[in-house]
């Protein structure tokens, strides 16, 4: 299969030029006493008619051969052929090369490679240095088959360098007939899409797909914006309730939100870092794209130690801390029952900010919250390249909360020790009524207006 005469994936073209530019290439060649001299342009074979080569006009660019009018100098060529390949390669390598090499697709002709040869430069590349990269970033060959040469090898040199590394020389080249025989008839696919202009489109959707990732930070930062301005105005634990129940949540459903929020921005930022960029000219974009996920996912996170900050502060709120340092000792029978009001006041925010009705579901909520702690840690932790970027670590932010919650819930109990499950039944009772009440006359304010008849 290695000598059937039609283009395959992989295979290597080299030109001879009885023009001025193509004798004083040739002539510079035989100067540094290269042996195939002669050879003074080369191009890589993509997939069936698809050509890819770097010229002096485009840079890197494709050619296909069944949208020439005269296809003649590519498939009059001298063909290298790794000995390795045949029409049967399944197309994962077939496609894997073709990504390799759409890598350095439009890069610029590489001027100054010609005279300064150990200059290496993204995005330029004289043809034959594309065809080497191009070979090398798919592992078509070794990067030892290079090793004794400049870094700007020459087409001449990059014919010895693929001889030495196996490639063998496809006698009298490629047969027109054959090939007009073969299931790649260029009449059948000169209207088709060919393999780079669908990684094109890929590039330009992850593009698209970037943006949209832009517009959905853009609307999560006006949510924060609206937070700050709701703890700037008022402190008082109602606002902020009203605010998550017309989202349907909870207060403490909310910070879990926001921390999951935070967890799928750092998987995301993980895939961003990882990624290897599809094009050279990808590169720099794609470190843009990281650096503005990264500022976008601080600011997140500030959003939501601020959302921690007012819980903290508001559960318990400030008038029942005060009235539980201005009550009587509990050793009168006023200060017990002071004592249980405020018992009762804590538990009516408590149920509050969690959604639990009675001391059951606090348990239940408090271990749910724990647990989606513990996984949030395990998450962050299986995240090396988010770890490189040193952010503050904000599980001891998400501890706070719930910590706070754990201790009104041993406190709970404990008081439904001392003073027995009756009364804290009627407490928690109570609690839930009010909760229930209060829920209810904020749906109500928070419901959209009745249109006018």
């Amino acid at each position: 299969m290695k000598d059937i005469r039609i283009p395959l994936p992989g295979d290597v073209l080299f030109f001879e030029s009885a023009k001025i530019h193509g004798k004083a290439i040739a002539l510079e060649q035989r100067r540094l006493g290269l042996e195939h001299y002669k050879y003074i342009h080369a191009a890589l074979v993509v997939e069936g008619d698809l050509v890819l080569e770097s010229t002096t006009r485009q840079g890197v660019d494709k050619v296909r051969l069944s949208s020439l009018d005269d296809p003649s100098q590519y498939l009059n060529a001298a063909v290298l052929r790794n000995a390795t390949v045949s029409s049967l390669t399944p197309f994962e390598e077939t496609g894997e090369l073709a990504k390799a090499a759409y890598y350095f697709y439009k890069e610029a002709y590489d001027w100054p490679g010609i005279v300064d040869r150990d200059l290496d430069r993204d995005g330029k590349s004289i043809c034959s240095v594309f065809v080497k990269k191009a070979l090398l970033r798919a592992e078509q060959v070794p990067t030892t088959a290079f090793a004794k040469y400049r870094t700007q090898i020459f087409p001449a040199e990059l014919f010895g360098a693929l001889l030495d590394a196996g490639y063998q020389i496809l006698d009298q080249g490629y047969d027109r007939e054959l090939m007009g025989r073969a299931s790649f008839r260029l009449d059948d696919i000169e209207s088709s899409l060919d393999i780079i202009d669908i990684l094109e489109q890929s590039r330009e959707h992850n593009r698209l797909f970037e943006e949209l990732d832009k517009v959905s930070r853009r609307s999560r930062r006006s949510v924060d914006e609206l937070l700050e301005r709701l703890g700037r105005e008022s402190s008082r634990l109602w606002r902020y309730i009203s605010f998550f129940r017309a989202a349907k949540l909870t207060f403490i459903d909310f910070i879990h939100l926001r921390f999951e929020t935070i967890l799928r921005d750092f998987e995301g930022l993980d895939r961003k870092v990882k990624k290897e960029p599809q094009t050279w000219r990808d590169r720099s974009e794609d470190n843009a794209a990281a650096l503005h996920h990264s500022d976008a996912i601080v600011r997140f996170c500030k959003g939501t130690m601020n959302v921690v900050a007012a819980f903290i502060e508001m559960v318990p709120s400030k008038s029942i801390v005060d009235r539980i340092s201005q009550s009587p000792p509990v050793t009168t029978s006023e200060g017990v029952t002071e004592l249980l009001m405020c018992i009762s006041l804590i538990m009516l925010e408590v149920f509050l900010v969690t959604g639990a009705r009675d001391l059951d579901q606090l348990d239940a909520k408090v271990r749910e919250s724990r647990a989606k702690l513990n996984g949030y840690k395990e998450a962050v932790d299986a995240l090396p390249a988010v770890r490189g970027f040193k952010y503050p670590s904000l599980a001891d932010v998400y501890e706070t909360p719930i910590a706070i919650l754990e201790q009104f819930a041993d406190m709970f109990r404990s008081h439904e020790s001392a003073f027995g499950k009756p009364v804290m039944d009627q407490i928690v009772v109570g609690s839930r009524k009010t909760a229930e009440e209060l829920i209810a006359e904020l749906a109500q304010l928070t419901a959209p207006a009745e249109p006018a008849r």
